[in-house]
């Protein structure tokens, strides 16, 4: 997210919603630039680095969650989707850069552009918007540290201690080791993918392919806000049209490229897991006890193998997904508050803002521990239906609101799909509509197998 997002500050720090990247850029380029830069021939390189900054905004600790809900609906409906859903928000993300490279005045961020092109109406819809997406997010990793360091250490200490100590530990470098985030966060990167490599070849030695063949599409609308959390990267789209100098063929394929990895990542490691894990059985090693008790994906994996390197991998792996979130979204988080802040009641200090920032989701995380999958669920089928996907298509409608309907044919479309996944999502929250998933027929149809999935 950008820790500026509410003016037009001439240098804005840009981190991501689920961050395992931080960048600072200088936001200095007009648009008369842009129309100038449109003669220049941007470096293939160039487009690349910029696309792997995409990536790392894209992958981050939702990851850890989407193996879990994605299993419940089975292999094949999860690839569908999160092959559809890929494409929706890819378009949605080229919306907007069209925007910012085509206006005229030069949209310093989302906040800005959304302001221009929908209104006041369109900036506090944002805000509302990242503030599910903030806030959710914190109490998630919180959640996700705390489950996963009770699962997988033996140690008799309660859950809440856990969670404080996590807590102080990453809020405290978020506060006072802002530079250090900044120089050392390539190297956790780095930590990061290595954990990842060497998570998924664990995994895919013990995948079982008769696990492929359980498919449940009515679950699968329950996992749509999961998969929409793993393609959320649209925050960070003003910063790649200002590091390739508004060219929009150079933005598009570094969006193309950026979010393709990140696809093909976000379905290697769903196969590995989904092939790894049983669906149910004793124990929580399984899809089910794992959805049930809101289990990151690592903590039935690492029970299932039983190799201490495959616990210290998933620690590592998942505490380096989680840490460089939280801090990412804790800085950007002070920084929207003071900004939103200075808009409504004046100045606001940066002591009255972190604890704006991390008060309330260490309240909510401690009262309700075990709420990491719920949590990740109302920020994708809220915060980012709303924010990447409604208001985008909100403001394609609106700017071909003088062509022909046929153009504006592909706006309606992807508006009517956003607001089913959000309509959904709001049925479930509110009762009127109960998913649960079709383990009792699954578990049957194993009975007459020689494989179940059950044994290992």
């Amino acid at each position: 997210m950008e820790a500026s997002l509410w003016s037009g500050a001439t240098r804005s720090f840009m981190v991501r919603r689920d961050i395992p990247s931080i960048v600072f850029t200088t936001v200095g380029t007009t648009m008369t630039d842009a129309a100038l830069s449109g003669m220049k021939r941007i470096p293939f390189l160039r487009i690349f680095s910029v696309s792997l900054l995409v990536t790392g905004t894209t992958v981050g600790a939702g990851i850890l969650a989407l193996p879990i809900q994605t299993g419940l609906a089975g292999a094949l409906p999860s690839l569908a989707a999160m092959m559809v859903i890929w494409g929706i928000m890819l378009a949605t993300g080229r919306i907007l850069a069209h925007r910012l490279i085509t206006s005229d005045k030069g949209a310093a961020d989302l906040a800005s552009l959304l302001e221009r092109e929908l209104g006041p109406a369109g900036k506090w819809l944002l805000a509302a918007g990242y503030f599910i997406i903030f806030y959710g997010l914190l109490v998630a990793y919180l959640a996700g540290a705390t489950s996963v360091l009770v699962s997988l250490i033996p140690v008799a200490v309660p859950g809440s201690a856990w969670m404080i100590a996590f807590f102080l530990l990453a809020t405290g470098i978020t506060l006072f080791g802002e530079d250090m985030v900044r120089r050392g966060n390539v190297a956790i990167m780095a930590l990061l993918a290595v954990a990842f490599a060497a998570l998924f070849i664990m995994a895919a030695y013990h995948v079982d392919v008769q696990r492929f063949r359980h498919s449940d599409w009515y679950f699968l609308p329950s996992a749509a806000p999961i998969i929409a959390c793993a393609f959320g990267y649209h925050q960070i789209i003003p910063t790649v049209c200002r590091g390739l100098d508004w060219d929009s063929r150079s933005v598009w394929t570094a969006l193309w490229l950026g979010t393709g990895f990140a696809l093909v990542m976000n379905l290697a490691w769903v196969l590995a897991a989904i092939g790894a894990i049983p669906l149910a059985g004793p124990g929580a090693s399984n899809l089910v006890a794992a959805f049930e008790k809101n289990l990151p994906a690592t903590v039935p994996l690492s029970l299932i193998l039983h190799s201490k390197l495959m616990t210290t991998t998933g620690m590592v792996f998942a505490f380096a997904a989680i840490l460089t979130s939280y801090l990412g979204v804790g800085i950007a988080l002070i920084g929207f508050i003071q900004d939103i802040g200075s808009s409504v009641v004046g100045k606001v200090g940066r002591r009255a803002a972190a604890i704006l920032t991390f008060g309330p989701p260490l309240v909510i995380a401690l009262v309700y521990p075990n709420i990491f999958l719920k949590v990740l669920n109302l920020v994708g089928g809220f915060g980012i239906l709303l924010v990447f996907g409604i208001l985008p298509c909100l403001v394609f409608l609106k700017a071909t609101r003088n062509q022909p309907a046929r153009r504006r044919v592909a706006g309606y479309a992807l508006l009517a799909v956003f607001g089913l996944l959000m309509a959904l999502e709001l049925a479930q929250e509110c009762g009127w509509l109960r998913i649960n998933p079709d383990v009792e027929h699954w578990n049957v149809q194993q009975m007459t197998s020689p494989n179940t999935d059950g044994q290992e």
